[in-house]
């Protein structure tokens, strides 16, 4: 169950407080201001890094949890990287 707050945080949660931080900032009368960041929306609604793997077995901080959020997440970016990319074009 922790595993799938985990991921519908950082997957849904955090990708929308994200596109209302990053639509704020485009309000700003800079050239190109959307493409430029769309770059960092796109990297906050990637999935988690797999490095969280690799130090939760060098640490033995619990490994297999550390596995499975990056599983989850990397399946439901699948679904919710085309849905937060189509929105940020939209708004």
């Amino acid at each position: 169950k922790r595993i799938y707050l985990v991921a519908i945080f950082r997957m849904i949660v955090w990708p929308v407080i994200m596109l209302v931080i990053v639509k704020l900032l485009s309000l700003f009368p800079v050239m190109n201001a959307d493409k430029v960041l769309l770059v960092p929306f796109l990297a906050s609604i990637a999935p988690s890094a797999a490095t969280i793997m690799q130090f939760g077995q060098l640490y033995n901080k619990d490994p297999d949890f550390a596995v499975g959020i990056n599983l989850v997440t990397t399946l439901s970016c699948i679904v919710t990287m085309p849905i937060f990319v189509a929105l940020f074009n939209l708004i």
